[in-house]
C-alpha cells in the first residue's frame, strides 16, 4: 500500500515566507490518503518539519486512484501562524472549535437591535470582541510551546 507524490507547479512565495505547490497523490489500491500522511511524506521529500506544511484541496479523480490538491509550506511555525487563516488552523487543532453556535449569536444580535444607550456596548462585548483577542492569545501560547519542544 504505497503512495506516490508528485509536487508540481512549486513556487517560493517570499512575501508570505512559504513554498507553494499543487500535489498529486496517486493511491493505487487506497480510496485516498489522509492529509497527515501525505504532509509526512511532503516533510520527507523537502526536508522539513511536518507541522508547518499545510495540504488542503483535495479532490479524488474519477475512478480513484489519484488525487489532486494543494499543499503550503511555511518557512516556521510563526509565519504559518501569522498567515494562514483561522479555518485551517483549527483543521490542524492548533485554535479550538468555535464555542459560539450559530443561533445564539442570532439571538444575541436581536438583543443588541433591540437595546439602547450603554446597554448595547455591554452585548457587544459578548459578541465578537472578545474572540479575536482569545484567538491571538491562544496563537501566542501555541508558539511558545512549540518553540519549547
Amino acid at each position: 500500500m504505497s503512495i506516490v507524490i508528485v509536487a508540481q507547479k512549486i513556487s517560493a512565495n517570499p512575501l508570505l515566507s512559504r513554498k507553494q505547490m499543487v500535489v498529486q497523490v496517486i493511491h493505487a489500491n487506497l480510496a485516498n490518503v489522509s492529509k497527515q500522511k501525505i504532509a509526512e511524506e511532503l516533510a520527507k521529500k523537502f526536508k522539513c518539519d511536518e507541522r508547518t506544511i499545510v495540504p488542503y484541496g483535495f479532490r479524488t479523480a474519477f475512478g480513484g486512484g489519484r488525487s489532486t490538491g494543494f499543499a503550503l509550506i511555511y518557512n516556521s511555525m510563526e509565519y504559518l501562524l501569522k498567515y494562514e487563516p483561522n479555518f485551517r488552523l483549527r483543521r490542524a487543532k492548533i485554535l479550538p472549535e468555535k464555542q459560539i453556535k450559530r443561533k445564539s449569536n442570532k439571538e444575541l444580535k436581536k438583543k443588541i437591535k433591540k437595546a439602547r444607550g450603554k446597554e448595547i456596548t455591554k452585548l457587544r462585548k459578548g459578541w465578537k470582541g472578545d474572540v479575536r483577542e482569545q484567538i491571538k492569545k491562544i496563537k501566542k501560547d501555541y508558539l511558545k510551546s512549540f518553540l519549547q519542544k
